[in-house]
């Protein structure tokens, strides 16, 4: 196939337009561009090369109702739009070095961070890098490097070259993009033209440009592709017919596609395509309504599908969703369990696109322009029931709204577009339904909205039980941002009319940090009381950030005795006896002398505590006994009685393993004359119905050399670290929030091996790692992220005894605590601080 084949050529041939010959110069000076560049980038894309124009061109042809009622220029910006629309893939030897080096950039992508994503993969990089903007680069080339060729041939003044470069800038822009870019009439010389409906026809073309002669098995083969792309080479295979267009019986053009498929993968793959096929379709339908009939398009909406399957069935069935009762889910308490957090998932947008415009100014500003604040204003405006919520964020187009905002599921910023962008701001929105929840709080809503690009202001009304949204372009000058409204009646319902309820709940859900946050209140006169939400600090806390990724961390923690213990009273709390050669020896608590050492073997002591019974509480016991209790129970029962305990430890370390809880004979249990005890200043036991005994278990860890022990946590007996179970009545701070927003109360910290006689009091956590992702909902994690944040809390502590203890040994003996006990890996402790092999 040769340019002068196409059927849109031998039309201008047949005219003898002055076109046919400047198409030619042109074609000759992009041919070999298209030819060799573009696989050289693309390797393992399907081909974008001249012969994709040729086909695109008569595809085009066949899309046309009446050829004859389009004019030359119309015919010509036709025949070079689908020559020139991927031009941009087509970057030179200079160009790609400088995009490499990071001097060639366009706005909305960095060559750095898509080199990150693809692994240092260049080739994937690049190829991700120029097929993002090529659209626009095509536009670029032509304006900067094919501008000569594009006049009217008797007026060569007058230029049409920018208008070719828009139609084909549009080929990937969002249909609005072209509503809003395109005009639908304007004159060159004696030609009028729309380019709306030649941007729509080289859309639709481009995508039926999709069989098998797009890629020729030799080509496949060469190339190798793997992975997703060979699926996308593969899908072309299956498309057995050149021919697309045809008319049905009714005259109506309709797109069909011919084929066999093998794969069940590959085929649902293509119904995907064809649903974008008929997207297109139907954008064009509805475009051209409003055209005159030269330029309508007479297309069926719907596609003949004639995809054969081989060894499997399709058939035409696909997930489809209830939209009201998904709603009603996703918008209710069943899902987020409070009202009020309707609220919050509204000033989490409003976070977000603040925090995002703030890095982008950072990059576009002007070094005598202000620095950017972001701002969130809350209005309560009486005088109209009205709740404005505004923020002079990012604000939103067309394109936004209508690809993310109104698309269930779909978060922006888990778009391209923002992972692409230059900005190291972790979003708090994932799921892309958050906004939903506010209509846990309003049954109408009113969205205004302004992009940082556009001049437009956008105004969408939604209402609670309805699956269309009303729009239209509002007039407001010095508006930016977006404005959330909501009725303030179903607002104030919430909180119980409370609105210092409203503010302590903004305190507690978030983190504003950088931005400025008001609650603004109308009085009776018209005028506003305007409250600043300032987050909350901690006092005497000890921030241990500077140990974590992406991990701010505060927190008043606190040691309930001797960390490094040394002493055998280090570890003991209370009346200690030792019975060495059957004589008990008194260990006052005064005496600071004996080493623990002495008495550890195999990394654990053993201890026997008695539970010492005085006459006054004797008779709690005979109770307990009368009941006829089981073992604990008797424990417990007295206990109840907060009775004095005695602990009793030996050199040797040999203590009858198999003993009873109570039994009236000691020297079965411990080798002594529990009477002796009686003889001893300050001990009284009265053992007329018995003795309790129970068995406990120091677990001890050292290393060789050092005479200094920590205490473990029992693996059997846990202790939870935080300080609550010490004085119930206290209220402590115990906040965890991700990205600035609350989502729990950390009420436990059950750590594998901890260290005994760590308490934490107060703590806030604000999680900015992109790894931890909480729940649907926002009010939990992942048990598997909890358990990393668990350790992460738990290491920092750790790290922060370690470097505020200036004794050697006990340094050396944290660090390989650490090393042996605390998995660095399972943690988000910063590698600097993990230990080294």
């Amino acid at each position: 196939m040769n340019l002068e084949n196409t059927k849109l050529m031998m039309e201008l041939h047949r005219r003898q337009s002055s076109f046919y010959f400047k198409i030619q110069e042109v074609y000759k000076e992009v041919e070999s561009v298209l030819n060799t560049r573009i696989p050289r980038i693309f390797p393992y894309y399907t081909q974008h090369d001249v012969g994709h124009s040729l086909r695109i061109m008569d595809l085009m042809y066949d899309l046309i109702e009446e050829i004859d009622n389009l004019n030359d220029l119309e015919l010509a910006l036709i025949i070079y739009s689908s020559l020139l629309h991927d031009i941009g893939m087509a970057p030179d030897d200079n160009e790609i070095l400088d995009i490499k080096n990071g001097r060639l950039t366009y706005e909305g992508l960095n060559y750095e961070i898509l080199l990150e994503q693809f692994h240092n993969d260049h080739t994937l990089a690049l190829q991700e890098f120029i097929r993002e903007v090529h659209a626009f680069r095509s536009s670029e080339y032509i304006k900067n490097k094919l501008s000569h060729h594009f006049f009217i041939p008797d007026m060569p003044e007058v230029l049409f070259v920018n208008e070719l470069a828009k139609i084909c800038e549009a080929h990937t822009k969002d249909f609005y993009w072209l509503i809003e870019e395109l005009d639908v009439n304007i004159v060159k010389g004696t030609y009028s033209c729309n380019l709306q409906y030649s941007a729509m026809l080289l859309r639709i073309g481009d995508i039926l440009d999709f069989d098998s002669s797009r890629t020729p098995t030799r080509l496949f083969e060469a190339a190798r592709p793997l992975g997703y792309s060979l699926e996308e080479w593969k899908q072309h295979f299956v498309i057995e017919n050149k021919q697309k267009v045809n008319n049905n019986d009714t005259g109506i053009k309709i797109i069909e596609f011919y084929g066999e498929c093998e794969e069940p993968k590959i085929h649902r793959k293509i119904l995907n395509y064809f649903s974008w096929v008929e997207t297109e379709i139907n954008n064009a339908l509805e475009l051209s309504g409003n055209f005159n009939n030269k330029h309508k398009f007479n297309l069926h909406y719907r596609i003949n599908n004639f995809i054969r399957s081989k060894d499997y069935k399709i058939v035409d069935l696909k997930f489809e969703f209830n939209y009201l009762h998904i709603i009603e889910i996703l918008m209710g308490e069943e899902l987020y369990g409070n009202k009020k957090y309707g609220l919050r998932e509204i000033i989490q947008n409003c976070i977000d696109t603040c925090n995002h415009k703030g890095i982008i100014y950072k990059q576009i500003k002007e070094p005598w322009e202000n620095d950017y604040v972001g701002t969130i204003d809350i209005i309560l405006k009486k005088s109209k029931n009205e709740v404005i919520i505004k923020d002079n964020g990012i604000g939103m187009d067309y394109s936004i709204i209508k690809r993310y905002f109104l698309e269930l599921g779909s978060s922006y910023y888990k778009s391209k577009e923002f992972k692409h962008l230059d900005s190291d701001y972790k979003p708090i929105g994932n799921y892309g339904i958050g906004f939903l929840a506010g209509f846990m709080i309003s049954s109408k809503i009113l969205v205004r909205t302004r992009h940082y690009k556009s001049n437009s202001i956008i105004e969408l009304e939604i209402e609670k039980d309805e699956q269309y949204v009303a729009m239209k372009e509002v007039e407001r000058p010095n508006f930016v941002g977006t404005e959330i409204i909501l009725n303030l009646n179903d607002f104030l319902s919430i909180w119980d009319s409370n609105i210092e309820d409203l503010e302590n709940y903004l305190i507690e859900q978030f983190l504003f940090k950088d931005i400025n946050v008001h609650l603004n209140i109308e009085n009776e006169d018209g005028g506003y009381k305007k409250i600043t939400i300032n987050d909350l600090e901690l006092t005497e806390s000890v921030d241990l950030s500077h140990y974590l990724e992406d991990v701010e961390l505060t927190l008043k923690y606190f040691k309930n005795s001797i960390i490094f213990k040394k002493y055998l009273l280090d570890l003991l709390d209370g009346n200690v006896v030792s019975l060495e050669d059957e004589e008990i020896v008194y260990i006052p608590d005064t005496d600071e002398t004996i080493l623990l050492k002495n008495y550890v073997q195999n990394s654990k002591l053993e201890t026997i505590e008695l539970i010492l019974v005085d006459d006054e509480k004797l008779p709690a016991l005979e109770r307990a006994l009368e009941l006829d209790l089981d073992e604990d129970e008797i424990i417990n029962y007295v206990w109840e009685y907060s009775p004095p305990t005695l602990e009793v430890i030996t050199l040797d370390g040999i203590l009858n393993k198999n003993m009873p809880t109570l039994y009236e004979n000691s020297e079965y249990v411990i080798n002594f004359d529990i009477e002796k005890l009686n003889k001893i200043d300050d001990i009284y036991h009265n053992n007329e119905f018995g003795t309790i005994y129970t068995k406990k278990e120091y677990n001890l860890f050292t290393i060789n050399g050092i005479d200094k022990y920590l205490e473990l946590i029992n693996h059997d007996d846990r202790e939870n670290l935080m300080s609550w179970r010490i004085n119930p009545r206290y209220y402590y701070y115990r906040k965890m929030f991700v990205r600035g927003v609350f989502v729990k109360e950390l009420s436990s910290l059950n750590v594998e091996n901890a260290i005994k006689n760590i308490s934490i009091q107060d703590i806030k956590i604000n999680v900015l790692n992109p790894s931890i992702i909480p729940t649907v909902n926002r009010n939990s994690f992942k048990e598997s992220d909890e358990i990393i944040l668990m350790n992460s809390i738990y290491i920092a502590i750790c790290l922060d005894i370690l470097d505020n203890t200036e004794d050697f040994s006990e340094k050396m003996l944290m660090r390989k605590y650490l090393d042996i006990f605390m998995k660095s890996s399972n943690s988000l402790i910063k590698e600097e601080f993990h230990p080294k092999s």
